[in-house]
């Protein structure tokens, strides 16, 4: 997944929890965070597919995400080429047919 998208994705589910507790009563202010990023987690792990939806969604309607997700996408490619470009061969034997034939 794209790094855009991810990160939109978790911001969705942030503010989702943070509706919730809104909703409930809570202040924020006075909520842990690590509970709040916890919170934000499970409801991400659980909504997943449509929290992705919505980010991409959201990328393609806006001009400068969908720059930025096209430019991150280019260089995720390149790095991608790159590192097969250097993805050693087999090793070449250095032994000879005569070597390997056992010749006395």
């Amino acid at each position: 997944m794209n790094a855009v998208i991810f990160h939109i994705a978790r911001h969705k589910a942030k503010k989702a929890v943070e509706v919730e507790l809104k909703s409930q009563g809570i202040r924020l202010t006075t909520f842990p965070y690590c509970d709040l990023k916890l919170r934000a987690k499970a409801y991400f792990d659980a909504h997943r597919a449509e929290l992705v939806e919505q980010a991409t969604q959201t990328v393609m309607r806006s001009p400068q995400l969908r720059k930025l997700h096209e430019r991150e996408e280019r260089q995720r490619l390149r790095a991608q080429v790159k590192t097969n470009a250097q993805t050693p061969s087999e090793p070449k034997s250095t032994t000879s047919a005569l070597q390997i034939s056992g010749a006395k």
